[in-house]
């Protein structure tokens, strides 16, 4: 029965690649970018790559990607890698719940996993680094209730894959009783953290306290950030199981493991409104999902086909409008047909909708709107002046401004602005590329 359900769970994540192949998500051509970024440093130059990726990137999943990439490219390893993700989250939810309660209820857990609209769509927009860390969490909470070592691997690991995902990890590590095993533990996180973010606070740590600091603020508190579904949205996806997990809340029958509880109890809290609040919606809905696959494996076998049958039609019908590419595949053609432009060519990327697949996919110098090390070129308002100015003159005077050759990509996503690709100083290069060539 586990491979049947796997083999559902896989296949929901398959299938959008059955009909098209442009990856998933938006981040998958930041990932290449990274990954190709890499490979022209040394093993152990990770970060002298570009502020924003070191930023954005822990050390963890690029070094084991870089070894994997001396056998595999990096465009091979995207769709994988995503897969490899989901896998590893099926088996520690199997893992901990079976240690937990059995293998019945890690059965019924895992069919309302692999029918949870959150958990697709956590697969779905590319969070790789952040589902690896949140089954190597469900893995951690299993292995200190085993008193196992392997804990002192895995929860620096943690650290060093998924920084928000990390610190709800170290609250149910410092929430648990401090014995031997777990003081251990938790000095293992902290000598990754002082190894690794400590020398590079300025990248790394810095630029996210501002932002997680005002937060904290009780005027500021309920805001939220972060790219996922909002939790109002993210808890009308989540209402078929709700009430199973608020009645294994309220029934003292339902064993609650502790560190369980804790996880659900801190991203509730943090998915309330914290820094980058929204990534911690898919914590919460997996500590939710355990908690429902307790209770409804309390129920006899007619209840319990029943209740999935209806969830699988409400996945079934939700799921095609959750499935769709960011960008249709002519797009994703044309991007990767930049290539061939001049090797030293700039790509001026007018709408950040299209910045990770330019950055990923072109292999050329990406310019987009306030992201990355090459918007050094124009300021906000100038950006502003190039959307909405209708001025040929200030257009011109702006893309004078930026290194030649250029290449400007409008995409069918693009949002309404007055600059067009009109007149003698563009030529079409392809169907929504233009290179300006005037000087």
């Amino acid at each position: 029965m586990i491979y049947t359900i796997f083999g559902f769970y896989l296949l929901t994540r398959l299938a959008p690649y059955l009909y098209s192949s442009v990856p998933l998500g938006y981040d998958p051509g930041l990932y290449l970018y990274l990954f190709n970024s890499y490979s022209s440093v040394g093993l152990f130059e990770y970060t002298k790559l570009a502020n924003w990726l070191v930023e954005v990137y822990p050390p963890l999943l690029p070094f084991v990607v870089r070894i994997i990439n001396i056998f595999v490219s990096p465009e091979n390893i995207l769709v994988p890698l995503a897969l490899l993700a989901a896998a590893s989250l099926y088996a520690a939810t199997y893992y901990l719940v079976n240690h937990l309660y059995g293998k019945k209820t890690a059965l019924v857990t895992l069919a309302i996993l692999s029918l949870s609209i959150i958990q697709f769509k956590f697969y779905w927009w590319y969070y790789v680094k952040n589902i690896f860390a949140v089954a190597l969490t469900l893995l951690l909470i299993a292995l200190m209730n085993k008193k196992s070592k392997w804990a002192y691997a895995v929860a620096p690991a943690i650290v060093l894959l998924h920084q928000p995902t990390a610190i709800v990890a170290m609250m149910v590590l410092l929430l648990r009783k401090h014995d031997k095993q777990s003081l251990l533990t938790i000095a293992a996180s902290a000598l990754a953290f002082v190894a690794y973010y400590v020398p590079n606070w300025d990248v790394t740590i810095a630029p996210y306290l501002p932002g997680f600091m005002r937060s904290l603020t009780p005027a500021s508190y309920g805001t939220e950030s972060g790219t996922f579904y909002s939790l109002a949205e993210s808890f009308w996806y989540m209402l078929p199981y709700l009430p199973l997990s608020i009645a294994a809340l309220l029934n003292s029958k339902v064993k609650k493991d502790k560190s369980v509880m804790v996880l659900m109890l801190t991203s509730l809290v943090f998915a309330g409104g914290v820094f980058l609040s929204r990534r911690f919606v898919p914590i919460l809905d997996i500590s939710l999902i355990i908690l429902a696959g307790a209770m409804l494996a309390t129920f006899n076998k007619k209840i319990i086909v029943g209740y999935l049958i209806l969830l699988a039609i409400f996945f079934a019908v939700k799921l095609p409008e959750q499935a769709k590419p960011l960008i249709n595949m002519d797009e994703y053609n044309e991007i990767q047909l930049l290539s061939t432009t001049e090797s030293d060519a700039s790509i001026l990327v007018a709408d950040n909708e299209y910045t990770p697949w330019i950055y990923g996919y072109s292999k050329r110098r990406a310019i987009a709107p306030g992201f990355g090390e090459n918007d050094v070129y124009w300021n906000a308002s100038e950006w502003e002046d190039f959307w909405s100015s209708n001025n040929r003159a200030r257009e011109m005077e702006l893309l004078n401004k930026l290194p030649k050759p250029i290449y400007i990509y409008l995409g069918d996503k693009q949002r309404m602005i007055l600059f067009r690709p009109d007149g003698e100083c563009f030529t079409k290069f392809s169907w929504h590329t233009y290179k300006y060539i005037c000087k």
